[in-house]
């Protein structure tokens, strides 16, 4: 009897112990349990370094180092590496008047966003093309952020994103 009576004992501790790591896995904050929807506008100061080639007639831009400021649903100051490609555009004189355009590169780093009315310290680094965005990593209060959405170009210098973030494990 006291052999059956240990077995037991020594059984439910063990299921006890097992059980223990695998709740606080599963165990959520309030901030992980929320998926933020963010909509807002991109402005891009194009006052980096251009680089401009014309293979075949198109037109390719790239820069690597142009300021973006974010605002509404994500707020914050970072920089922007890009890379536009125009195919085949027509020209008058300086100005592109029709054109056929793919980003096929772009990236933004922001620091310290606040997202939601919510104050991250760290940087959160979102990538994109043509009309979309998504979250590619952060750091610090910002490690465990993800999300996307769409974007799409008001002008060459503004242009409105909206989308969802969620803060996961």
């Amino acid at each position: 009897m006291n052999r059956k009576i240990v077995a037991i004992i020594v059984g439910l501790m063990t299921i006890a112990m097992l059980a223990l790591p695998m709740s606080m896995v599963y165990a959520k904050n309030e901030k992980n349990d929320k998926f933020t929807a963010v909509s807002g506008t991109i402005y891009l100061f194009y006052d980096g370094t251009n680089e401009m080639k014309y293979p075949d007639n198109n037109f390719i831009w790239s820069q690597p180092d142009c300021t973006t400021m974010w605002t509404e649903g994500i707020i914050a100051g970072g920089t922007c590496d890009f890379t536009l490609i125009f195919i085949k555009p027509v020209w008058d004189g300086i100005a592109i008047v029709d054109y056929q355009t793919s980003v096929v590169h772009e990236v933004y780093t922001l620091t310290d966003p606040i997202i939601d009315g919510t104050q991250y310290y760290g940087e959160l680094t979102i990538g994109g093309s043509n009309d979309y965005w998504r979250i590619l990593g952060g750091t610090e209060d910002l490690a465990n952020v993800h999300g996307q959405g769409t974007k799409s170009g008001i002008d060459p210098l503004t242009v409105e994103y909206e989308g969802w973030i969620h803060f996961g494990p």
